[in-house]
């Protein structure tokens, strides 16, 4: 199928290069290859297509819905490829202009910028958007939006540790998807499910969904979703102990957004493979892993990864007996976990208050994390990659 993608793609570059086009016929060309770039995980030759297609004096006699339909294209485009501040920028900019009777429009828009809220680590303004956006498709009256947006409740929910009404709302997003015969939306809901049930320590239905994610999003060559549930799954297995296999699962997630340039994620490999480097005590290979997660976390602005680096580099401090150092990642993660964690979020509740001996004196008030509670509640919450 991507030979055959790839087959087309070169056909309609080599016809927009030779032969002059009517403005229609050029608007409809860059607007297919646009969406051929998708279906190969192209995103930034897609975007560029996109931003072609609209500087054309044809794209200003669109109507509304047609262009609105651009712009979320290009909205996907960019949290697809792992740039989650850009997209939310331009969906905020769509939504300012869109007219109101777009009512499908603005829930997929609103549902976007839910999406990328929500790998800023806004998870409040993440639920809040989600909550709109259901409550626009049930006016609207479309079961598959309302499927969406309970499935970014559902995600919302899963990050401030409100489990019960995470599988909750999964489980009926996938009921109501199931209903639709969206097979990819209950992939990706499913991928979700894994982690909630992960959470509930109920390991067979979390590799089950985790697995029946990455199965369907392999065998409909969907390369770069493929990385979601890998790097869910290696979570998973690093929880149960199986430290190689978590690994595996690991770089085959790098492997699937290298392919697609998406930097933004990669700060998350490092973390796990950092981690699990930290805890097969091959401390120098985990020193490289979560500096490398800290300088990328910081270059995107990714501030739960840049708390978790810190947290692990300060655990990796501690295990090489370096407790100074380890004390002073541990107050600088905090003090940043303190500034952007949303009330009710497990990046505080999961920080435990401890005494550490330093040069043989107790610390009063030096705060850590202990390394099962990291393990079983924080790591899992913050690493975990979901998708809507």
């Amino acid at each position: 199928m991507l030979n055959h993608e790839r087959d087309r793609i070169a056909s309609l570059e080599r016809r927009l290069e030779e032969r002059p086009a009517t403005p229609e016929t050029l608007l409809e060309d860059l607007a297919r290859l646009a969406d051929l770039y998708v279906q190969v995980d192209g995103y930034l030759p897609a975007l560029e297509t996109l931003d072609r297609l609209r500087a054309l004096p044809a794209a200003r006699r669109l109507s509304p819905a047609r262009r609105v339909a651009f712009d979320l294209k290009a909205i996907r485009c960019r949290l697809a490829k792992g740039e989650p501040a850009a997209a939310v920028a331009q969906a905020r900019e769509v939504l300012r202009d869109l007219p109101g009777e777009l009512v499908e429009a603005q829930v997929r828009v609103t549902l976007a910028l839910a999406k990328g809220l929500f790998q800023l680590g806004r998870i409040g303004e993440s639920r809040e958007h989600a909550e709109r956006a259901l409550k626009l498709a049930e006016t609207h009256g479309d079961l598959s939006l309302c499927a969406h947006a309970l499935s970014a409740i559902m995600l919302a929910a899963y990050r401030e540790g409100d489990l019960a009404q995470a599988r909750e709302t999964g489980e009926d997003a996938v009921a109501l998807f199931r209903r639709l015969g969206d097979a990819l939306s209950v992939a990706r809901v499913r991928n979700s499910l894994g982690l909630v049930y992960k959470q509930f320590c109920e390991w067979e239905p979390a590799v089950a969904n985790l697995e029946a994610a990455l199965h369907f999003y392999r065998e409909t060559a969907r390369v770069s979703e493929t990385a979601a549930p890998l790097m869910n799954l290696g979570i998973v297995h690093q929880k149960r102990g199986d430290w190689d296999r978590a690994a595996q699962c690991y770089r085959e997630a790098e492997q699937a957004w290298i392919s697609v340039g998406d930097d933004f994620h990669l700060a998350m490999v490092n973390i796990g493979l950092g981690n699990v480097a930290r805890l097969q005590r091959r401390f120098p290979e985990a020193e490289s892993h979560l500096l490398a997660a800290l300088e990328r976390a910081r270059r995107h602005a990714a501030q739960r990864e840049e708390v978790l680096a810190l947290e692990f580099l300060g655990e990796l401090d501690f295990d090489r007996g370096r407790p100074e150092a380890a004390v002073a990642r541990y107050h600088e993660a905090l003090a940043l976990a303190a500034r952007t964690a949303p009330e009710g979020d497990l990046v505080v509740d999961g920080f435990v208050e401890g005494d550490v001996k330093v040069n043989g004196e107790v610390q009063v008030g030096a705060t850590g994390l202990v390394a099962s509670a990291i393990e079983s509640r924080w790591y899992a919450q913050f690493l975990s990659i979901s998708q809507q």
